[in-house]
């Protein structure tokens, strides 16, 4: 796929919204938005470049997966790297246990709510007990 600038122009916007929303614009708060305009846009980008190569018989699911970590992994590292030593210095007294930020970070609790039964937005508990309001 060429270069579009009509796309890039809306990835400019959808990144505007959310700067504004974080900076607590009022008048821009449209965090959301941009996050969705944001995600449908790479959707767009990504699978029409999976079409392109289909169309032309050099699809590989392994070279598809290598470009998506290649393109993640670096920033996911940098951010992991420079978030856990923030957390164990900027965590504000009466939050949760130190020990469980590296946990939390990686997603633990939702691939443990995943693995069980227990349903994550449930009125009920597993044990058919009913949760607190």
């Amino acid at each position: 796929m060429k270069f579009r600038p009509d796309i890039d122009g809306l990835r400019g916007l959808a990144v505007l919204l959310v700067v504004a929303y974080h900076a607590k614009l009022r008048m821009l708060s449209g965090g959301y938005v941009g996050v969705d305009v944001f995600l449908v846009i790479s959707g767009f980008v990504i699978t029409a470049n999976l079409i392109d190569l289909i169309d032309h018989d050099r699809f590989s699911l392994v070279t598809f997966l290598d470009r998506r970590v290649r393109r993640l992994m670096p920033a996911a590292v940098v951010m992991v790297t420079y978030t856990f030593p923030a957390l164990s210095i900027a965590r504000p007294s009466g939050h949760a246990n130190r020990a469980a930020a590296p946990s939390a970070s990686v997603g633990r609790s939702y691939v443990r709510c995943a693995l069980s039964e227990e349903q994550w937005h449930s009125r009920r508990l597993p044990s058919g007990e009913a949760r607190a309001p």
